[in-house]
């Protein structure tokens, strides 16, 4: 965590569009104790979908794309018809005994999902 030592009054501050999971109580305490002005596009719908880290061991693995804001460990099977994503912030780790089968379709992105 980051501290700063001394914080300015009244600032008015645009985040655009972004959005974001964690972090509503650090804005709280910019807007009433500062006294800011924040606009965003508040807090991200799929944010508990989004967990810091990811465990699948499923065999199958069901299709669909899998979310971390920081990283994905999977020993589990993508089967012939399936077709998986992990999205995750920093790393995707493939343990002993993950697979996919011949047909199967895997995508791997490195990108947060906040």
């Amino acid at each position: 965590m980051v501290f700063l030592a001394i914080l300015s009054n009244n600032v008015i501050f645009s985040a655009g569009t972004s959005q974001y999971c964690q972090g509503e109580s650090a804005i709280t305490i910019l807007i009433n104790n500062y006294n800011w002005i924040i606009t965003d596009n508040g807090e991200h719908p799929n944010c508990s979908d989004c967990p810091n880290n990811r465990i699948l061991s499923d065999n199958p693995i069901l299709d669909g794309t899998y979310l971390a804001a920081q990283s994905i460990t999977s020993s589990g099977t993508i089967p012939t018809t399936g077709n998986v994503i992990f999205q995750s912030g920093l790393e995707s780790t493939l343990l002993p005994g993950f697979c996919i089968e011949l047909g199967g379709v895997f995508d791997q992105i490195i990108d947060s999902c906040y």
